[in-house]
């Protein structure tokens, strides 16, 4: 019987998913909010410190929330437009996922708009203090991309 007892405190505690999905979907709103006010700075807080953003034109991957905050300072005044619709959520303890269709407007700089459609996928982790926090960021364009790098979302 002790070990029944010891075997159930090391399982690790069902995971609220309806409840996880909402703060996630909370997340994503502040991502979409501050990312349509160009406010780069807004969108690198929602990122872990040493999360990971990437998308097929980058030459590296892009990591760390500062260098994420760059990335999207240079980018954001490209795009417009952006619509993101999550068609995909899981959750299992401190990590979750959301997955996606994304499309938005950009203009390159002194180029034509272009339209592009995507997909994404988010890997969140839950903090010490229990919010959440974007770890990685993969962007996946179906569209041609423009001749300069773009504000993948």
């Amino acid at each position: 019987m002790a070990t029944d007892t010891a075997m159930m405190e090391m399982q690790p505690s069902p995971t609220d998913t309806a409840a996880v999905e909402r703060e996630v979907s909370q997340v994503r709103d502040q991502w979409i909010a501050a990312a349509e006010r160009d406010d780069a700075a807004a969108v690198a807080a929602l990122y872990t410190d040493d999360a990971v953003f990437d998308a097929p034109d980058l030459a590296t991957p892009v990591t760390g929330r500062q260098a994420i905050q760059d990335h999207f300072a240079r980018n954001f005044p490209m795009a417009a437009n952006l619509e993101i619709q999550s068609t995909g959520f899981e959750a299992s303890g401190d990590l979750a996922y959301d997955y996606g269709e994304y499309s938005q407007r950009i203009t390159p700089p002194k180029g034509k708009p272009i339209e592009e459609r995507g997909r994404y996928l988010v890997v969140l982790r839950r903090g010490d203090a229990g919010g959440w926090k974007i770890e990685k960021h993969l962007a996946f364009p179906l569209s041609p991309p423009p001749a300069t790098t773009a504000a993948r979302r």
